[in-house]
Parts: C-alpha cells; structure tokens; sequence
C-alpha cells in the first residue's frame, strides 16, 4: 500500500486533469451514481478512498450529507478545495485497511471506486463497511473484470496515451493492481452479512477510443463489474 499512496501523493495536483483520460472514471461513476439514485434511503453517505473529491460532489446531489475518506492527504488538500460544491460535503484522513472511525449503523450508503483493486485482502474492510452501515443500507463498489485475456489482449495491454504515476510503478514491476473473481466476492459479501442485488458491467466502447491505445484490440471486452450489496 505504502507504493500506491506514494503515487497517489505524486499525483494529488494533476488527479483532476488525468480524470477526463481515466477509463474507471468515465466508465464507472454513472453506473454507480445511477445505483444510489435510485436508493430511497440515503440522508448519510461514505466515499471510501474519495481521491479529490470527483465522485463526491456528484454523490452530494443525492444526500444531505457525504463524507471522503482517503489516505492521502494530498489528495484530500484538493478535495476541500470543492467542499463548496455540495451540501455538507466533508472530508477526512483515514486508512481503510485498517478500521473506519465511524459509528455502528451510522451510514445509509457506502461508495468505493477505483480502491478496493489496490487491495489484495478486501474482507475486513466489508466486515467494516458492514458494521458502519444502517440495516437496509447498501455498498456499491467496482471490482476489476477477471476474464481470462486474449493473447493479443495480453500483448497489447489497454491502457491511456499519457501514462500516470500508477502505470508507471505497474511498468517498473510493482504490483499496484489486484483482482477477485465473482464468485468469491459474493461468498465474501455473503460471510459478512450482504445480499448482492446488482451486479453490472461496464465495457470498452466507443467512447473510449479516443483516449486509450489498442482499442482495436480491446474494443467490447468488460472492462469492471459495478456491485451492489444490501446489509441484511
């Protein structure tokens, strides 16, 4: 972990700029934003690893009150930046991987996109998540798409034009990225007292091709899985 947040400190001042190339971003977030939408309980909501704030503001729009939670505080030094943008939108310093500093039963909603794939054991963090979250309350997060790659997927990897301080530690060798087949993340979700309701994907289309090398070889593969599990 010790890797990531040093890439993420590096990157904390351009996070913004690089988010218009971010495929995750693109991607992901209306998925997400659709699911919470259309929650009819959600006065209190937590973005676990909230970065700059991105998803926050857009989270704000559908609750009273939202809460970022990242390790980085540089990250989080952008993030205030924009706490104006959104109703009681407020941000703290804190580690997921060890507990959250919240009550029991405090939350409605809890987000995480673009986090727990920097995480090789996300099953405490659940636990957690599940113990912060009202009865009835949901988690909605992304996991990484494992189907097995294509030789040609293999050898022409997807990635964006302009390389950020993750790929870069990605190139070097340094494992940044981790991922779970679905099967196991539903047991997992399952053992810590969740219903999964939804699980949705996104895929490398049109949209993308603009920003990402190799969309010809890519082009209609999955690219993540948006989760949704209810506290039961």
């Amino acid at each position: 972990m010790d890797q990531v947040q040093d890439a993420y400190t590096e990157w904390a001042a351009g996070y913004d700029h690089f988010a218009k190339k971010n495929i995750g971003i693109i991607k992901n977030y209306p998925v997400i934003l659709g699911m919470i939408e259309k929650e009819p309980r959600k006065d209190r909501g937590l973005e676990l690893g909230c970065g700059t704030g991105l998803l926050t503001v857009k989270l704000s729009k559908y609750c009273p009150e939202i809460i970022g939670l990242d390790f980085s505080e540089p990250m989080l030094q952008e993030a205030r930046k924009k706490s104006s943008l959104g109703a009681k939108m407020s941000f703290q310093t804190g580690d997921i991987t060890k507990s959250l500093p919240f009550n029991n039963d405090f939350f409605d909603f809890v987000v995480a996109s673009l986090v727990f794939n920097h995480i090789e054991n996300i099953e405490p963090i659940v636990n957690e998540i599940q113990r912060v979250l009202k009865i009835g309350g949901i988690l909605v997060f992304d996991e990484a798409d494992m189907t097995p790659r294509t030789p040609e997927q293999l050898k022409h990897k997807l990635r964006v034009a302009e390389l950020d301080p993750l790929l870069k530690r990605r190139d070097e060798g340094i494992g940044i990225w981790f991922g779970r087949p679905l099967d196991k993340v539903k047991s997992l979700l399952e053992r810590a007292g969740f219903k999964v309701e939804d699980v949705a994907k996104t895929v490398v289309d049109k949209e993308l091709e603009p920003i990402v090398e190799n969309y010809q070889h890519h082009k209609g593969r999955v690219f993540s899985l948006i989760i949704k599990a209810r506290k039961i």
